[in-house]
């Protein structure tokens, strides 16, 4: 028999709060239009016309600063939702709701039979233009690693109009025992960032669906199998219309860039716009001259990046290559040894710092000295 270790809602908070690290914060809820809001990305493509939750009042939960840089959302769980919170300290962490299964989860797990149910069912209307929907998910548990290939079969599904649509990275329905979790893809604690052992990478589901397409029904439900014991959990976001003949299947955040930004939807903060993406510069914010440097605090917004000079003084910087670094010249054996990137002249490249302070085209030949670019950023 295996034992169940609880963490009351209290201790949990205690715990996260101690983890420097982790921001993942929940907010406990079984209301399914809280919750089915939380999971559609908004926009024009797909209206929400309503939605039933059925389930545990404490398994579901709205969440932001979702771990593997998936968007905020909303968490389904088989056991307690603020079960979930980092750190991972209990590989026997869950709850046992006393509740049944659900068919749909059954169906893909042959000789096992489903407890716990959790279930989101959303019905929508597709706009016109679209060829389908899209969305983001993670599914772990603590089922890893100890019960993988065993008795106990934790599932997590997504139903699009009766038709099972999210799989793992190999085209496999997403069951513990499954080959995903028997492979070295899978997530491991502390990577997961949330108290789930192991997990898929972040997913991004795509299926077919006519457009202008009304009263579409999305089932999304995730089941403990075998007893009621570990928790397993499900992480959705970004519910959203794709277009094109790309709009099936599920693929790992690392072959998805939905907006041509050059940056997979693993590290861009929206992958369905351009400007923003954390890209080489690990930030996350409206970056619309892509210099590395956030609109909010970027003096000169419109930078062009030049090509690297190759007269470059001692102690002189210009803005080369469009990676955000300043080329810089420093001394070759003696002298204070400088170097500093766009970031430190608050996203200006030389020529728009000489500019700005009034200079000509003569003082522009010579680029810019380090000191006088470490003065305008200070």
């Amino acid at each position: 028999m295996r034992h169940l270790l609880v963490l009351p809602a209290a201790m949990s908070a205690l715990v996260y709060g101690a983890s420097a690290s982790a921001a993942l914060t929940l907010g406990t809820t079984g209301d399914a239009d809280i919750l089915a809001s939380r999971i559609h990305a908004g926009g024009q493509a797909i209206t929400i016309t309503s939605a039933i939750y059925s389930g545990s009042l404490h398994a579901a939960a709205t969440y932001t600063e979702g771990p593997l840089g998936i968007a905020d959302g909303a968490l389904l769980t088989t056991g307690q939702a603020h079960i979930a919170l980092p750190p991972s300290d209990s590989g026997a962490a869950g709850a046992d709701n006393a509740l049944p299964g659900d068919p749909l989860c059954d169906a893909l797990i042959p000789g096992f039979q489903s407890h716990d149910a959790t279930k989101l069912t959303i019905t929508f209307d597709l706009a016109p233009g679209f060829d389908g929907i899209s969305f983001q998910s993670i599914f772990g548990s603590e089922e890893y690693q100890e019960y993988v290939g065993s008795t106990y079969n934790d599932v997590y599904a997504v139903y699009l109009n009766g038709a099972q649509v999210v799989f793992d990275d190999a085209g496999n329905p997403i069951t513990v025992n499954g080959p995903f979790f028997s492979s070295e893809a899978v997530i491991v604690a502390p990577e997961t960032q949330c108290e789930y052992d192991g997990s898929t990478s972040l997913l991004t589901t795509r299926a077919p669906l006519l457009g202008a397409s009304v009263d579409n029904v999305l089932e999304i439900v995730i089941c403990d199998a075998g007893d009621h014991v570990l928790d397993s959990g499900v992480f959705l976001a970004n519910l959203n219309g794709c277009v094109g003949d790309d709009c099936s299947g599920t693929l790992p955040c690392g072959l998805v860039d939905g907006d041509g930004d050059g940056a997979t939807s693993c590290d861009d903060c929206d992958d369905t716009d351009p400007t923003v993406h954390a890209g080489a510069f690990g930030i996350c914010c409206e970056d619309g001259d892509g210099d590395g440097v956030c609109d909010d605090e970027d003096a000169c917004p419109d930078t062009e990046p030049t090509e690297p000079n190759p007269t470059l003084g001692v102690n002189r910087w210009s803005t080369g290559g469009g990676d955000g670094d300043a080329d810089t010249t420093s001394p070759p054996i003696f002298g204070r040894r400088r170097s500093h990137t766009i970031v430190d002249t608050d996203g200006c490249s030389c020529a728009q710092l000489l500019e700005e302070l009034g200079f000509g085209e003569e003082d522009a030949m010579q680029e810019c000295s380090i000191g006088g670019g470490e003065t305008w950023g200070g």
